[in-house]
């Protein structure tokens, strides 16, 4: 039997977050820009989440983080 490796799990805790709030971070950055800047802001909350997730997802759904990332990306003024 194989043991799971820190990255193994690292990706398995980012796919669960990811599956869990994908459509909720979504739905946040369509209410908050164009939607062709949509794609750009859900896609680099990820990135975010991917990077840090260690540090900055320590609730392991990651519900009350995520939107603090959309909202760090999409910056002080909606995109609209």
């Amino acid at each position: 039997m194989k043991v799971p490796s820190t990255a193994d799990a690292h990706r398995e805790r980012f796919t669960a977050i990811y599956e869990a709030n994908y459509h909720r971070i979504l739905g946040y950055a369509l209410r908050r820009t164009s939607r062709d800047d949509t794609a750009d802001v859900v896609a680099e909350t990820f990135l975010v989440a991917w990077r840090r997730l260690g540090d900055v997802l320590p609730v392991p759904s990651g519900r009350r983080t995520l939107p603090v990332l959309t909202r760090t990306t999409l910056g002080p003024e909606p995109l609209r």
